[in-house]
Parts: structure tokens; C-alpha cells; sequence
């Protein structure tokens, strides 16, 4: 008799989809989550995924007025550069744990309110509607071969995942850490030169020393205020 061909077990075959986002309001600092979706195709037995993620904005995907893009200018460059311009926002390891077929989990980011950050200013400098991101995958899935072996396959390249991102998640996030303010780096004597002059001019914050310079150099700021976006 002549064996019967032993058939092989298709590996996992992967699609991810980010379903939806919010902020975790009790987080010491600003956090966002996002909630993620995978599905394997083959259906295994998955026993886990160490997933890496790479979140990055895509800013040709949506449209700027003027005032966008002024505010955009160092981020975005000139416009007509624009058209494959992405901007790198975090990336973020997880693991997925047991499923087979489909399971959703959670990937939380910690997220910087610094202006020197090119995504953080992208953000700040919009007023409404939503940012186009785009999520990468790599990785290694852990999953079940013959008779109950285990087995590990990489995470294809070519894993990715689209998501339009509510900004306005992003401004309550900030305006519930930052009320009324926002967060900018110094060098050391960028903030003594401020200190003094706030000390020289009888100033009762470091913001209103920074109006004063505005002023005197031309550059409008007749009151301080919250600048939300374009």
C-alpha cells in the first residue's frame, strides 16, 4: 500500500483593521488606545503575536486651508512636495494573546504633547476633521502545527492598516492634560533671557513675557489665548 500524501497545515494567513480609538482618561499622562482587530484567514490555532507597530501620518490624505498650511509650513514644506510626504507619529510593541479565526485588542500609545515633535505640531496646527494614518505590522506569530506543535511564522511586510483619526479625540485629550496651555521645550538660557525679561518688565507669567516680545517685534499677540488650530 502506498501512503497516503500527509497534507500541510496552510500558515496563518493575517488581515489587521484599527476599528476605533479613545483616550484613557486616568492615565498620569496622555494616552491613546487604539483598538485593533486581526483575523486569520487560515484559521489556526494562534497560541500569540509579539506585534510591532508603526503609526505614521499621511497628510496627502486630507485637504489644508491657508492657514493650515502656514502654520504646516516646516512641517509639510512647499505644497507641491507634498504627495508622498509621511510623517513618523509612534511606534509601539504588544502582544496578542490565544485566539483562532478573529479577536480585537487593544494597543495603547503614550502620547507627547512637545511642539518640537513634527506629528504633534501637524496636529495642533489643524481645527477639525480627521488625520489619515496608516499602521505597519511586523512581528512573529506563535501558532499551532501538527499534532499540537508549535510553530513561528513572521509577520508579512506588507501587514498594514488605514485609519481615519477623529482630531478632535486628539484637542479634548490635550485640553483635559493642558488646560488652557500647551508644552514647548527651551534651551537653558532661552528660559533665563525669558525669566529676566519677564523680572525687567514686572510680568506675572512667562507667557505674558512671550506676548511682550511679540509685540515689540511686530508679530501681533494683543492678548494671550488659546490657539486651537487653523
Amino acid at each position: 500500500m502506498t501512503a497516503q500524501a500527509q497534507v500541510v497545515p496552510p500558515e496563518p494567513a493575517l488581515a489587521l483593521e484599527v476599528i476605533g480609538a479613545r483616550f484613557a482618561p486616568a492615565a498620569a499622562t496622555p494616552n491613546l488606545v487604539f483598538t485593533l482587530e486581526v483575523n486569520d484567514r487560515a484559521d489556526r490555532e494562534i497560541y500569540a503575536i509579539a506585534l510591532s507597530c508603526q503609526v505614521n501620518i499621511e497628510p496627502e490624505g486630507r485637504r489644508y486651508d491657508s492657514e493650515a498650511r502656514l502654520r504646516l509650513a516646516q512641517v509639510l514644506g512647499e505644497p507641491r512636495s507634498n504627495a508622498r510626504r509621511r510623517i513618523m507619529w509612534m511606534e509601539r510593541d504588544t502582544l496578542v494573546s490565544s485566539f483562532r479565526g478573529a479577536t480585537a485588542f487593544d494597543l495603547p500609545v503614550p502620547v507627547t504633547y512637545d511642539m518640537e515633535i513634527a506629528a504633534t505640531r501637524y496636529f495642533y496646527s489643524l481645527s477639525e476633521g480627521e488625520v489619515p494614518l496608516r499602521f505597519y505590522f511586523r512581528g512573529t506569530v506563535f501558532y499551532q502545527a501538527g499534532e499540537g506543535a508549535l510553530q513561528m511564522t513572521p509577520v508579512p511586510w506588507e501587514t498594514e492598516a488605514t485609519y481615519r483619526f477623529p482630531l478632535a479625540l486628539w484637542k479634548t485629550m490635550m485640553a483635559r492634560y493642558y488646560p488652557n496651555s500647551t508644552w514647548i521645550r527651551l534651551r537653558p538660557e532661552t528660559l533665563t533671557g525669558l525669566l529676566n525679561h519677564q523680572s525687567a518688565r514686572g510680568l506675572a507669567s512667562i507667557d505674558e513675557a512671550v506676548v511682550d516680545l511679540l509685540r515689540r517685534t511686530g508679530s501681533g499677540a494683543a492678548a494671550p489665548k488659546v490657539v486651537g488650530g487653523a
